[in-house]
Formats: C-alpha cells, structure tokens, sequence
C-alpha cells in the first residue's frame, strides 16, 4: 500500500511538473503568435501552427530514428509496424477534422483544427521520447 501511495505521489509530482515546462516547440509557437500581436490574422495563424508543425514533425521523425537504432530486429518491426498503423490514423483523425471544419464553415474553428492536428503530432512525438527515455534510464 505504501509503494502504491509513493508512486501515486511521484506521477502527480511528475504531472505538475511538466505542466510547468514548455516544449520548446511550444514556446515558439507562443511567440510566433505573441509577435503578430494585434494584428493577428488568418494568414498569421496558419504561419505559427504551420511553422510549429513542421518542427514537432521533424521532432517525430528524429525520436523515430533514434529509437530505431536502440532496438533490436524484433522491436524495429514492431515500432515499424506501430508507426505505420499510427500514421494511418493521423490521416484519418485529419480527415476527421477538415469533415469537421467543412460543416461548420466557421473561421475560428481552422485554428482549433490546426491546433489539433499539431497536438497529434506532438502527442506521437511524446510517446516515442518517452521509449527512448525509458531505454536511457536503465542504460540502454
């Protein structure tokens, strides 16, 4: 019961911690959209999410290959495998949201699209760090 207490109390530490750091990614993104100031628009909005997701893209395909060359021949094909099945539903949670975005023909709802298909990404980007960082830490 006491281990189960302690590692209910390390995972919310943990969880307000990374509430409290910003992705760099994210901060850029903050500040692409903080430097247009008033006279953002939706030419700057789709610049700042655009700009962001072609980083956190990048981000994913660099946590790819470093976590490919950790593992052996079983584990690359099942992150191979793993991968093509979540790029699969990318595609299909994006064509969720443009079916979405068509519908309500709303010009506030594109930047929550945008903004969901860059939390996609980053989400992926996450869990693969995430392997990789669970390789780290016991050495590997």
């Amino acid at each position: 019961m006491l281990i189960l207490s302690v590692f209910i109390l390390l995972s919310m530490v943990g969880k307000s911690q990374s509430k409290e750091k910003e992705h760099p990614i994210d901060k850029d993104w903050r500040k692409c959209v903080e430097s247009y100031g008033s006279n953002y628009s939706k030419s700057a909005m789709f610049e700042c999410h655009d700009i962001a997701y072609k980083k956190w893209d990048a981000e994913l395909n660099n946590n790819y290959k470093i976590l490919m060359g950790k593992l052996d021949e079983t584990g690359k094909t099942a992150l191979r495998n793993t991968q093509i099945a979540w790029i699969k539903f990318r595609d299909s949670e994006f064509k969720v949201l443009s079916s979405i975005q068509t519908i309500l023909n709303e010009s506030y709802y594109d930047e929550i699209a945008l903004g969901n298909r860059r939390e996609i990404v980053k989400q992926r980007v996450l869990e693969l760090k995430s392997h990789f960082d669970n390789l780290e830490y016991f050495g590997l």
